[in-house]
């Protein structure tokens, strides 16, 4: 858990899923807004789908 402002905030990548473009270069990927986006790094496992 991280600490927002005043604000607990947990984050929970059980919820994260792969946008229809990571599957198809045809398909348009939907960008976070800037309010959903964090600036710190996350060092997680990553999939590559070609």
């Amino acid at each position: 858990m991280e600490w927002l402002g005043s604000a607990l905030v947990r984050l929970d990548f059980n919820y994260l899923y792969n946008p229809s473009c990571a599957y198809d270069p045809s398909w348009a990927c939907p960008l976070a807004p800037p309010e959903n986006r964090i600036t710190v790094a996350l060092e997680a496992g990553e999939k590559t789908y070609h």
